[in-house]
């Protein structure tokens, strides 16, 4: 019961940054014209840009989901 209550809070949560992340994205994406950095990317600096900020939404989004999908199979 309380496993099931973490992943569904990390699941709220994942998908509160997934759609945030996604918003900002749609909000850049023809602004910001700078090329993808992976160091950027992986060690979490500051200035996303909108390729980046997309795929940190789309890793928020998947990552709420799977956590709901394993917290409706421990039911």
């Amino acid at each position: 019961m309380v496993g099931q209550i973490v992943l569904l809070l990390n699941s709220a949560v994942c998908m509160v940054g997934g759609i945030m992340f996604l918003c900002d994205w749609y909000k850049t994406r023809n602004i910001d014209l700078r090329p993808f950095s992976l160091r950027r990317f992986l060690f979490f600096e500051k200035g996303y840009n909108p390729i980046e900020k997309l795929l940190l939404a789309i890793l928020g989004l998947t990552t709420s989901v799977f956590t709901a999908y394993i917290a409706i199979l421990m039911i």
